[in-house]
């Protein structure tokens, strides 16, 4: 799934599970891939949520929006 940010980016998301959420969130330069083995486990008792920022994974890489300032906005 995606959903689009304020200045019209896609934002690549899973949502597995249910339960209380738990946010994931990877490192720069890698992607919610990261936790692939991790997500089935954790969906078990939780509501997962793995994100791909802005410029990672499958989320749009727009010419625009690198600055600290747009990342931190939806």
């Amino acid at each position: 799934a995606k959903f689009v940010t304020s200045d019209g980016v896609g934002i690549h998301y899973e949502d597995c599970g249910q339960g209380q959420p738990l946010i994931l969130l990877h490192g720069w330069t890698a992607s919610g891939k990261a936790f692939f083995k991790n997500v089935p486990v954790w969906s078990k008792k939780y509501r997962v949520i793995n994100i791909d920022l802005r410029f990672h994974g499958d989320s749009d890489k727009p010419s625009w929006g690198c600055r600290i300032e747009r990342l931190s906005m939806n």
